[in-house]
This record gives C-alpha cells, structure tokens and sequence, in this order.
C-alpha cells in the first residue's frame, strides 16, 4: 500500500493563487533536490499568463470580497509585485500532512524577474523524499 500525503495551506483565509499543477511541480522540485534550498524564478513557479490573469481576477474582486482584500497590501491595483509579494507569503503557509514545507522563503526582485529562495524544511523535505508517496493536494478556495 503506497503512502499519502496531504498538501496544503495552514492558512487559508485569502485566495490562493498557486494553481494546483504549480504546487505538484514545487512538490517534484523539492523531491528531486538534494539540497536544502532551491532558488526559484516566479515564472517558474507561475506561468506568466496566468499572472496576467490573477492579477485581473484581484483586481476585479478586491473590494466585494474578502479573500482578495489582501490587507497587508497597499490599497488599489495590484501588480506584478504584489502578486510577487502574495507568492512569497503564500508558500510560507505550504504544508505538507500539516508541517511546513518552507522554513523560509526569501523573495529578491531584479530588473528582469521575481526571484524565490525557498529553504526546506528538513521535515517536510523527509515526507516528500518517501520512495512510491502518493500527493493529495487539499482543495482551497472555496
């Protein structure tokens, strides 16, 4: 019998943009990782197009709902930043069977992209590196 593992959010109480195929690939990222850390470019993480998109859907929705208030944001439009800043806290709350995937996740903006420095937490790192373990991403936004 092959072992499951959740994944999810601990905190839940925004709209989430990772899309679920950008955590299954963060997930096969941290797998395939010897290391204790990944640098990760928000392209990499969330195709461009579907920024683009998010940042449509925020911006329609951020003053009738409050899963897209995102109140440690300025107010007004968001942007490319603010969705880059939405990212990194919102892998901070990744979890994997309720422990935290990330120990810190470190964002670093240049002129040409966003830029994640994702430390694994040992733990999760663990869990995730289990030969034969099935993934079961939690359902969220709803």
């Amino acid at each position: 019998m092959q072992e499951v593992c959740e994944v999810g959010f601990s905190d839940n109480n925004e709209f989430i943009i990772l899309p679920k195929s950008s955590i299954a690939e963060l997930i096969h990222t941290i797998q395939n990782t010897g290391a204790c850390s990944a640098d990760v470019e928000l392209e990499n993480i969330i195709p461009i197009d579907y920024v683009n998109y998010i940042i449509r859907v925020i911006n329609i929705n951020r003053g009738y709902h409050k899963k897209f208030a995102y109140s440690y944001l300025r107010q007004g439009e968001i942007t490319n930043e603010e969705i880059a800043s939405i990212l990194k806290r919102q892998l901070g709350f990744l979890t994997v069977d309720n422990i935290q995937c990330f120990t810190e996740v470190v964002l670093t903006n240049s002129d040409k992209a966003s830029c994640y420095t994702l430390k694994f937490n040992p733990i999760a790192h663990v869990v995730l590196s289990t030969t034969g373990l099935n993934i079961a991403i939690k359902d969220y936004n709803e």
